[in-house]
């Protein structure tokens, strides 16, 4: 049969060990899944689909990033996730037409400086590697929108992450983070900050400058009490402050007006501030163990 129409091809879940020469015959394909098969590299035969737009290579045995996906200069999706990758090529700029990078689940240990380059990326997925720093030169990648660093890790952020002005998720948790930059704040478009099972010992003023947020995780640190300044985040909805060393709960926390879901379990609180009964549209109080002794009836009687 003619196969020279075939724009889509889904081979996962198979027992493939290699995509062999007869693939060019696919002339007008755009999207390739080859995940969850046997595939330790990639013959040049693929470097004929350069005029192709995604290529799907998870769950393989891919040990070694193949120069042949450097040629596919047109590519605007790459997943390379779930494989046995522990670096990615300093050439990896040259995939300038990216906007979609995930290799989570590998064993990499940085990011090339030329990943600056891929000024169209919009998701990078980069969880669950063995990731120490992130290169300076995400300050340029303007694109970006989301950004999921977990489980990894990184002892600090770099300050050109503020450039990314178009950045709306990003989750950094479990790392190795005692700090956050400065210029965290310059991060107006944010709505997801996930920081939780890091080191940090308290919230800085950065994090407290995102008016846009909408979701915020700080447990599983050594943050004793929250920032006065939170005060501002008008937008928040969800607080998860779980596994702190939060001692009380400020009298401001009504201000938070639009808070949904606030969790504090496994902390230190003895009382309630009575500012909580002017939280209206609070759905979810978690407070499992804490030592509260003094919760105001009027937050109770609410259920």
């Amino acid at each position: 049969p003619d196969i020279a129409n075939v724009r889509w091809m889904d081979a996962s879940y198979n027992e493939l060990i290699e995509i062999t020469g007869d693939i060019i015959k696919l002339v007008s394909l755009t999207s390739l899944n080859i995940d969850n098969n046997f595939i330790s590299e990639l013959s040049d035969s693929l470097a004929t689909l350069c005029k192709r737009n995604k290529r799907i290579l998870s769950n393989n045995s891919l040990r070694v990033f193949s120069p042949t996906l450097l040629q596919l200069s047109s590519l605007t999706e790459l997943s390379l996730s779930n494989n046995k990758l522990s670096e990615l090529p300093d050439q990896m700029g040259e995939l300038c037409n990216l906007v979609c990078l995930y290799v989570s689940h590998n064993t990499l240990q940085s990011l090339p400086d030329s990943m600056g380059r891929l000024r169209k990326l919009r998701v990078l997925d980069i969880r669950y590697n063995n990731i120490r720093t992130l290169p300076e030169s995400i300050e340029n990648m303007s694109a970006l929108e989301r950004l999921q660093a977990y489980c990894n890790d990184i002892e600090r952020l770099p300050e050109g992450i503020g450039s990314c002005s178009r950045l709306r998720v990003l989750r950094i948790s479990s790392n190795k983070l005692s700090t956050l930059p400065v210029s965290l704040g310059n991060l107006v478009l944010l709505e997801t900050l996930d920081v939780h099972n890091n080191k940090l010992s308290f919230l800085p003023d950065c994090v407290c400058e995102l008016s846009g947020l909408i979701e915020l995780h700080i447990g599983d640190n050594e943050i004793s009490y929250l920032n006065d300044k939170i005060s501002g985040m008008k937008k928040l909805q969800t607080l998860k402050a779980n596994s702190n060393g939060l001692q009380c709960l400020p009298t401001f926390l009504d201000s938070l007006t639009s808070l949904r879901y606030l969790h504090i379990r496994n902390n230190y609180i003895r009382t309630l501030p009575e500012t909580m009964n002017n939280l209206q549209s609070l759905l979810v109080f978690d407070a499992k163990n804490n030592p509260i002794h003094f919760p105001p009836r009027e937050v109770w009687e609410r259920g």
